[in-house]
């Protein structure tokens, strides 16, 4: 016999029959709200594991709530009971087993038919609020291959709106919110899933895949690279920049993992525009971290490497006259590899290439007698009056495609010249100690390029006594040209320097 106690639960003075339970889930004997207390009741007494010991039937114990009307309102009535987490510890191996395998007869069920999804997104959801914060219901859902082997089919042919992955990426965030080992198996086992959800997904289920990926690799940095092997990658990588340039936090995340644990811009520096340079340029710039390796030495080499390439097309295509389309793109990855430089763990990969630096020392050339041969992009802007709207807050010169990009140069030289001899030696021979002497001048569009070009000086005489008696060997050379002084509103009246 079955009565109910003082404390809400069923008691047992005898053996439960099978059959009693079952009418009672299968509404023979009751009806409406009556048996919504009745549910109420077993469920309760379900969770604390107390019918468990007499009750063997499965149909009977969970499944057959499925079978029977307001199936909908019963697993709603669970989903809603472990939104607590007290209920959560509370629940049996055997009740979390019999959720899970109900949950996976109704994906069956649903793939076997164009049957509505309501119940089976109840499931989900009830699953998914079991597993948060809960070791046990947890291990049951990845240690069920035949679940996991549904739930990857159904993320696949997902056809409702991508209402059922989403159910189905908020159970795996919350399953995948635990200790190192559980985040390593869902990531095993859901990687391919996962990353097709960013960029497949709605944006409230690309934003869990992003946030539950970013999550699992932040631990298990080597296992970036199953995103980077994705046939998808560059898709991926691209809505990743995308995303940091309005402000996702996951995506900087996840994008500063793959910068510094994987090769992926080897894989993608073909496919990516001149505007992705540009926010990956950015995402360099602003989270650089002097501290840490924020890119890998594979990304630098290939960085460097498509920098060289760069300098050859520009200093061909200036030599002969022709189109600058490569410009764009250089002056970019120049701004790039010169805030790279700063990290003295990433600087030291940079002068392990002598040739890198030759080609750098040689851009800068290309483009400072470009400027001095009459082309306007490259020539200074010296003009007292561009400084004065400077400093009244005109911000026009800032559109120059190439500002700053002669001051980068600078920068970029002057630190490959620190500590390096070989780089050093390497400008001597180069003869190219009087182009760094002589870009030591105001630029409008070169902000700071003084600063950055007596750096460079200090760096290419450090304990190299050779270039120290070079530059004690120069003098200066004739006049300046008044001209060029009136030009930026300076004149000279006797001995006095007079600002126009």
């Amino acid at each position: 016999s079955v009565s109910i106690g003082v404390n809400g639960k069923l008691k047992f003075t005898g053996q439960i029959q099978v059959n009693f339970i079952e009418n009672i889930l299968k509404k023979q004997f009751l009806a409406g709200d009556v048996l919504a207390d009745w549910f109420d009741i077993l469920i309760h007494s379900l969770c604390s594991g107390i019918i468990m010991e007499h009750v063997t039937c499965r149909v009977c114990q969970v499944s057959a709530l499925i079978n029977c009307e307001g199936s909908s309102y019963h697993i709603a009535s669970l989903k809603s009971r472990y939104k607590d987490k007290r209920e959560r510890l509370l629940v049996s191996h055997e009740l979390a087993n019999v959720l899970v395998d109900v949950c996976q007869e109704e994906i069956l069920e649903y793939q076997g038919s164009n049957c509505s999804h309501n119940v089976l997104l109840e499931c989900l959801r009830c699953i998914r609020n079991l597993c948060a914060e809960c070791p046990l219901a947890q291990n049951i859902v990845l240690s069920n291959v035949a679940l996991t082997c549904s739930i990857k089919q159904l993320m696949k042919s997902d056809v409702a709106d991508g209402v059922i992955s989403a159910a189905i990426l908020q159970l795996l965030w919350n399953i995948s919110n635990s200790d190192v080992s559980i985040k390593l198996s869902v990531w095993k086992t859901f990687h391919f899933e996962l990353c097709n959800s960013i960029i497949l997904g709605n944006d409230p289920a690309a934003e869990v895949a992003l946030m539950t990926v970013s999550s699992i690799v932040e631990e298990i940095k080597m296992d970036a690279n199953n995103i980077v092997v994705h046939p998808q990658f560059s898709a991926i990588f691209k809505k990743l920049l995308h995303l940091i340039a309005s402000d996702n936090h996951h995506s900087l995340s996840l994008m500063q993992s793959l910068l510094a644990h994987t090769d992926c811009l080897v894989k993608v520096w073909q496919t990516i525009s001149v505007t992705d340079v540009q926010l990956l340029s950015e995402v360099v710039t602003t989270n650089l971290d002097k501290k840490c390796n924020l890119i890998s030495k594979s990304n630098v080499s290939n960085l460097v490497f498509n920098f060289k390439n760069l300098c050859e097309e520009f200093v061909k295509a200036v030599s002969e006259n022709s189109s600058l389309e490569v410009l764009i793109p250089l002056v970019d990855l120049t701004q790039m590899l010169s805030d790279l430089s700063t990290n003295d763990i990433i600087n030291t990969i940079l002068q392990e290439d002598p040739e890198f630096f030759i080609k750098t020392t040689l851009l800068l050339k290309t483009v400072h007698l470009a400027g001095k041969s009459g082309n306007i992009m490259f020539s200074h802007a010296r003009n007292i009056q561009i400084f004065e709207k400077q400093m009244k807050g005109d911000k026009s010169i800032l559109d120059d495609p190439v500002y700053g990009f002669k001051k980068d140069l600078i920068r970029l030289i002057a630190n490959l010249l620190h500590q390096s001899v070989t780089n050093q030696d390497n400008l001597r021979e180069m003869e190219c100690i009087p182009l760094i002497l002589d870009c030591c001048s105001v630029d409008a569009k070169n902000p700071f390029i003084i600063q950055w070009t007596i750096l460079a000086i200090r760096n290419m005489m450090e304990r190299n006594p050779t270039n120290q008696s070079i530059l004690s060997t120069l003098s200066r050379k004739g006049q300046i040209d008044t001209s060029s002084l009136e030009a930026a509103g300076v004149s000279i009246l006797g001995n006095k320097v007079v600002f126009s």
